[in-house]
Formats: structure tokens, C-alpha cells, sequence
């Protein structure tokens, strides 16, 4: 049985690191499945369209939940495997009010 593996580099501003994405986080960061990129492969040209599809993928600004295991805490320099993604989004800059007669206990 074939399964969709993908192996990739993400990076923020303090570091790099070399993930896999399986299954269904895997199509979905790709918006296809295997079924559909083995089809794309198969027809002329489709080595550069599953090139363009996965270069799609490049240059997103995605937050990551990795799965840490005791293997990767024992092998460190193995990817990890992402869990689950989710689209970047910049936090709240909304100010919380506070009336002036609420208190804190």
C-alpha cells in the first residue's frame, strides 16, 4: 500500500529543522492526495506539474505542531513528524480593558 510522505525544511528566526508531514497532513498541506499527484505524474509534463504543486507549498508562513517522541529526544538530528498545521496568523494586538473598580483577588 503506497502512503503519501512529505519531507520538508521549516525555519523560524531562531532555527531550522527538517519535518515529515504523513497521510492527511500531508494532503492537506499539498491539496492533493496521492491518488491525484500520481495521476498529475502520469500525464505529459507531470513531472513539473507535481514540481509546481509541491513549490507551492514554499515560501507559506504556516505554525507547526510537531510530534515529539523519545526517539527524537534520543536522535535529535531525525525530523520530526508534523501532527498538524495550521495558517500563520499575526497574534491580537487588541488591549484588554480593565474597568477601574474591577479588582484581582
Amino acid at each position: 500500500m503506497l502512503r503519501l510522505r512529505i519531507q520538508f525544511q521549516i525555519q523560524d528566526e531562531t532555527s531550522e529543522k527538517i519535518v515529515t508531514a504523513f497521510e492527511e497532513v500531508a494532503q492537506s498541506l499539498v491539496g492533493k492526495s496521492l491518488d491525484e499527484l500520481i495521476s498529475l505524474s502520469l500525464e505529459l509534463a507531470g513531472d513539473i506539474a507535481v514540481k509546481e504543486t509541491l513549490n507551492e507549498i514554499i515560501g507559506r508562513k504556516l505554525k507547526f505542531e510537531i510530534k515529539i517522541a523519545d526517539f527524537n529526544l534520543d536522535h535529535p538530528e531525525k525530523p520530526f513528524t508534523v501532527s498538524k498545521f495550521y495558517d500563520w496568523a499575526e497574534p491580537s494586538r487588541k488591549k484588554m480593558k480593565v474597568e477601574e473598580n474591577e479588582s484581582f483577588s
